[in-house]
């Protein structure tokens, strides 16, 4: 619950920027949905570490952030095929906002499973 709840609060900021960004700014949606994306990311690690996955041994780790940063850039490259892919559906009304749910949708899942298992997981923390 935890974790949906800074994805959620991440997705406002996320869609925000990315979509504002591409309509009135005039940027190609895959770059406005990096730039929203990146902005979401840096604030969701610390909302992770100290909340989401808070353990004994939560506190800032330059281990985790560049894991966490890592763990980011596969999902946002999750994100940037899943825009790219649905290109087809942006002549239906709203069908830049579409895509970035859409996409949004498949690297959330994609980004819970790379962040509980090998970034804040037990084990992974462990093994810093």
């Amino acid at each position: 619950l935890r974790y949906l709840t800074v994805v959620v609060g991440g997705f406002l900021v996320d869609i925000s920027i990315s979509w504002t960004t591409h309509e009135v700014l005039g940027l190609d949606l895959v770059l406005a949905a990096a730039i929203g994306f990146l902005v979401a990311m840096s604030l969701s690690y610390f909302a992770h570490e100290y909340w989401t996955f808070r353990g004994q041994e939560s506190g800032y780790s330059t281990a985790r952030l560049i894991k966490f940063a890592g763990a980011s850039g596969f999902t946002l490259g999750t994100r940037l095929l899943l825009v790219w892919l649905s290109a087809p559906l942006e002549p239906l009304p709203f069908g830049s906002l579409l895509r970035l749910i859409l996409a949004f949708g498949g690297s959330l899942v994609v980004g819970f499973l790379v962040n509980r298992l090998l970034v804040f997981g037990a084990r992974a923390q462990t093994r810093e």
